[in-house]
Parts: C-alpha cells; sequence; structure tokens
C-alpha cells in the first residue's frame, strides 16, 4: 500500500477515537485515585479520632487511680482540713475535698468511656462491666472508710482505708491496679 492510497479522513477520524480513548481512561484513573486518596484520608481521620479516644481513656482511668490512691493517703494537707475543724467529727469529715475529686475523676473516666463507646472504639458491654467494677471498688473504699471512722476500727481495715507500703498487704490497690491494667489494655486494643 503507497502513501498515496492512505485515506487521511478516516485515519483522523481513529486517531481522534484513540485520543478520545485515552482521554477518558486516564480521566477514569484520576477518578479512581483519587477515590483511593480519600478512602485513604478517611480511615485516617478515623485512626486519628479512635487515638485520641484512648488517649483520653487512658489519661482519666490513670488520674481515677491518683484520685483514688490519694484518698487513702493517711496524712491531710492544710488544704484539705475543714474551716470548722472544731466542731466537724474528725478525721472522716477531712476527706470531703479527695472525695469530690474522686468523684470527679470517675465522672471524667465515664465521659471518656462513653466517648470511646460513641466512637465505636470500645464494645458497650466491655466497658460497662470495668466502669461497674470501679464503682464497686470505689464503693468498698467509701464503706470501709465509713465503718472504721465510726470508732471500732476494725484492724483488717487499716490496709483498706490507708494505702501500706508494703504493696502485698493493699489487696484493694491490687484490685484497683488489675482494673486499670483491663482498662488500658482494652483501650490500646484499638
Amino acid at each position: 500500500m503507497a502513501i498515496q492510497s492512505i485515506h487521511w479522513e478516516t485515519t483522523k477520524e481513529i486517531i481522534g477515537l484513540v485520543t478520545s480513548l485515552i482521554g477518558s481512561l486516564a480521566g477514569l484513573g484520576a477518578v479512581v485515585v483519587a477515590y483511593m486518596g480519600l478512602q485513604t484520608w478517611k480511615k485516617q481521620l478515623i485512626g486519628t479520632k479512635q487515638h485520641e479516644l484512648a488517649g483520653k481513656l487512658i489519661r482519666s482511668v490513670y488520674e481515677y487511680q491518683e484520685r483514688f490512691n490519694d484518698v487513702r493517703y493517711p496524712s491531710l494537707l492544710a488544704s484539705e482540713m475543714p474551716a470548722d475543724a472544731n466542731t466537724v467529727p474528725m478525721p472522716k469529715a477531712d476527706y470531703g475535698k479527695r472525695w469530690e475529686a474522686l468523684d470527679s475523676a470517675k465522672l471524667k473516666m465515664k465521659g471518656a468511656s462513653f466517648d470511646a463507646k460513641a466512637g465505636l472504639l470500645l464494645k458497650s458491654k466491655e466497658v460497662d462491666e470495668l466502669l461497674n467494677d470501679f464503682s464497686v471498688l470505689q464503693s468498698e473504699l467509701h464503706t470501709a472508710l465509713d465503718e472504721y471512722f465510726s470508732g471500732v476500727r476494725p484492724p483488717e481495715l487499716v490496709f483498706v482505708v490507708y494505702k501500706p507500703t508494703d504493696f502485698e498487704r493493699d489487696e484493694i490497690g491490687k484490685r484497683l491496679n488489675v482494673l486499670v491494667e483491663k482498662a488500658v489494655s482494652l483501650a490500646k486494643s484499638f
């Protein structure tokens, strides 16, 4: 076939169709790449949010642990003494600020737990069980304080009310640490 016998009109149409097809494929490729980029960005945003929620939960659990241990600290600070120290029965009344701080930390922990559940980070049942276990432990401490400061002072409550320096004798402290480890482990698993 000689060059003179090429049908230039048909060739132009074929080249135009091929060019259009290549342009369409390039546009489709750009759409696919953009979609994949958006999906990756979405996963990153979700991951970042979950990381923030887990961090908030972990911090609130550690704060609760600190406030729990503060309640068990045997000495009172001057700032904890009530203004009417001479008329209020001592020393149980002096624990008011510590209990307020513990209750506040518990509310923060509950809030962080609810946020984590809402962010689909944690399973509701596991979180609810942990929160219940923390509440039971706090109730046991409260009951022990009430009983201990009622005047009877049973010796078995000394290591519940006050944190001993010998960790082996600190049963309530061990249980608190186990709950803290469970909560932190649960938050880190997501």
